[in-house]
């Protein structure tokens, strides 16, 4: 009885101990699982646009191209909001060009971005806030995409889409339910402090929790035992 009595001590502290984040994987794993991870992802909020190139828009070539930048490593003839366009890496830069004139279309200003958003923007809602971001991107935004521009939409959920300014890319889009997925899940894994790759807690507390499992699966045990003996 002596051990008994000692495991159950034991059990009952580590559960009060790990009670609370037991609570938060309950919360954290049902709010992933039920939210449809595409809803969450934002896809609904895209629309899906099919290339559309007329060779009357293409007068400038790759020949004039590569003797202005000779050198372009990577050149994308593509669309942009309507417009025929040339995406070209020339080293660190990222170019965009009119395929009609070889005009330099970028950087734009906070109207062109607010067009190449809306061109992408599958709802109605009136634009409520846009900011240039060149340094400090929020979670979610890779510095390698910046300088962009982050537009927020007067809508259910705050919607905001990212457009290079660059490349007038879209690079990303949010909204408040992958917002809060993204702290549920850092809550799920116990990340706590900033994003460490190495999570000593979430180790400790699996360790912990695999001790309280064995714990109550030896009292158990016990309790069958002492049940069969009395029968």
């Amino acid at each position: 009885m002596k051990l008994v009595n000692k495991i159950r001590q034991y059990h009952k502290w580590m559960m009060l101990f790990l009670g609370t984040q037991f609570v938060i994987w309950s919360v954290t794993g049902t709010y992933m699982v039920v939210i449809d991870l595409n809803y969450i992802h934002g896809n609904n909020l895209i629309k899906e646009h099919q290339p559309n190139i007329d060779s009357e828009d293409v007068k400038f070539t790759l020949t004039d191209i590569l003797a202005l930048y000779p050198g372009a490593t990577d050149i994308e003839l593509a669309t942009l909001a309507g417009q025929t366009v040339y995406h070209v890496i020339n080293g660190k830069q990222q170019l965009l060009l009119s395929a009609l004139t070889g005009e330099r279309l970028a950087p734009f200003g906070e109207k062109r971005a607010t067009e190449i958003s809306n061109y992408y923007y599958s709802g109605t809602s009136a634009v409520k806030e846009i900011n240039l971001i060149t340094q400090n991107p929020p979670y979610g935004l890779n510095k390698k995409f910046l300088p962009a521009y982050r537009i927020d939409y007067d809508a259910f959920s705050s919607p905001s889409i990212y457009i290079s300014a660059e490349s007038g890319k879209l690079v990303r889009y949010r909204h408040n339910f992958w917002r809060i997925f993204d702290w549920m899940f850092r809550f799920h894994l116990a990340d706590y402090n900033n994003r460490e790759h190495d999570n000593w807690l979430l180790f400790w507390l699996t360790l912990f929790s695999i001790g309280a499992c064995l714990l109550g699966l030896g009292l158990s045990y016990f309790t069958v035992l002492r049940k069969a003996k009395e029968a």
